[in-house]
């Protein structure tokens, strides 16, 4: 009885041991499975934050792109720290979901038209994660890329007359000094050779298109649109001129406009031909004259301070002609300063979260 007694003694502990130690595996596989449910969620959760933030991320710097042509008033320039960049801060931008997302602009000085846009979304709540988007843009205003470099003088043919022209290129009078003119035809023309230069130089162009391809970034409509536009403002804010026959009195152009700040575009179409310049008229900016100039163009002075495009040949008569660059009128300028109409994304931008 003592041993039989024993024997199931012996029996029951070892049922209870397996018992137990199957109950121990039991509660261990719960808990890996458990935690391993927790981590999937965790990193499921991760996920859902990281794609919500790289959505405000993007959206920022859409947001800041569309800036950059509607406000771009709202952005304040100042000196980076790290060199001698500019950058322009905005936000924090804060949503309902807790996020929070600061946007950067960054360019290399104030003329530069290329643009750096940075946006990094966070959460809020020291959750740590980021999401950050930044991309290169390049600002486009009336001009093209080439006319934004364009000498003060532009021409389609040939110069003739005996008048006293003087061009002043970019850094004129020194040994940095920029092209004073381009030509778009291979035809001799004496008449340049008594141009002064001040050091300046000309410079043959092949002309793959128009004129007015190689010369604006947009159509000869959508030009005509923004002039329309601008008819109602006062002529001292107007900075798009499209010049009606009517316009012209005894076919002159009588009117100086511009000013070193606040640069014009005055386009004479082919329909309305090419004017005389009154004595004394002024222009600061871009006279494109879409026409040949077989008459004199000037009555005795004429002055034009950024370029002067001239689609044909020009006579430019006895009158003093003055072409100067723009920074002739300011040291600071080196391009003419025209509204920016859109904006291009330069290929190479990245994401990162």
């Amino acid at each position: 009885m003592s041993n039989a007694h024993t024997m199931g003694h012996e029996r029951g502990a070892a049922s209870l041991l397996v018992a137990l130690v199957l109950m121990m595996s039991i509660t261990l596989l719960t808990l890996a499975v458990a935690h391993t449910r927790i981590t999937e969620t965790r990193m499921a959760g991760n996920e859902r934050w990281q794609k919500r933030l790289l959505l405000a991320a993007e959206s920022a710097a859409e947001t800041a792109t569309a800036v950059l042509t509607q406000y771009p008033s709202v952005l304040v320039w100042a000196p980076a720290n790290e060199d001698h960049t500019q950058v322009s801060r905005a936000g924090p931008v804060e949503s309902a979901g807790g996020v929070e997302t600061r946007v950067m602009y960054r360019r290399s000085d104030h003329n530069s038209p290329f643009v750096e846009i940075q946006a990094i979304s966070s959460a809020q709540g020291g959750r740590g994660t980021t999401a950050r988007v930044s991309e290169q843009v390049r600002l486009l205003t009336v001009l093209s890329p080439l006319a934004e470099s364009a000498p003060p003088l532009v021409i389609n043919g040939c110069l003739s007359g005996g008048a006293v022209v003087s061009i002043r290129p970019i850094n004129s009078d020194s040994d940095a000094a920029g092209a004073a003119l381009w030509r778009y035809t291979p035809s001799p023309c004496p008449a340049l050779a008594a141009i002064d230069m001040h050091a300046g130089r000309g410079g043959m162009k092949s002309l793959d298109d128009t004129l007015w391809t190689t010369f604006f970034s947009i159509s000869r409509d959508e030009y005509a649109r923004l002039a329309a536009a601008e008819l109602a403002l006062p002529s001292a804010r107007r900075r798009y001129w499209q010049v009606d026959p009517a316009a012209l009195v005894g076919g002159k152009w009588a009117h100086s406009l511009g000013n070193k700040d606040r640069p014009v575009v005055v386009y004479f179409p082919a329909a309305t031909g090419c004017p005389r310049f009154a004595a004394g008229v002024r222009i600061f900016g871009v006279v494109f004259i879409d026409a040949a100039c077989p008459e004199p163009l000037a009555d005795r002075r004429l002055e034009v301070i950024g370029t002067l495009a001239i689609n044909g040949n020009a006579n430019s008569g006895h009158a003093s002609i003055e072409l100067q660059h723009i920074q002739n009128a300011d040291r600071l300028q080196t391009r003419l300063s025209f509204p920016t109409i859109r904006v291009v994304r330069i290929p190479g931008g990245w994401k990162d979260f």
